[in-house]
């Protein structure tokens, strides 16, 4: 019995510190922080905003959308985006593409 708590502590404390490593919390979200901009016209057409690393929006690090956030209240700040990564993404050269699930100010 005791080694099966064991077991069960050990694979618990290793899966948090695998989620944490891949910028992943425990439920399958990805959480990034980052600047958000509208999208406008985009060499790669998906997601109505997307988020750069810095004011430079230079490199887009994520494109996004959300059914559930209204993501213009957040423009030109620095955001924690909390949300899930959509399938079949990127494509034609563009960044990774998250459904919104969440959103706060850094």
């Amino acid at each position: 019995m005791k080694k099966t708590i064991w077991y069960l502590v050990i694979s618990f404390i290793v899966s948090c510190v695998s989620c944490k490593k891949n910028n992943m919390s425990p439920d399958n979200n990805i959480v990034v922080v980052g600047f958000l901009q509208k999208a406008g016209i985009t060499t790669y057409q998906y997601g109505s905003h997307y988020l750069t690393k810095d004011k430079s929006q230079k490199e887009h690090i994520y494109a996004l959308s959300s059914s559930n956030v209204n993501l213009d209240n957040f423009l030109n700040q620095q955001v924690r985006v909390v949300g899930k990564k959509r399938n079949g993404y990127p494509v034609d050269g563009g960044p990774d593409y998250l459904e919104v699930e969440s959103i706060q100010k850094e």
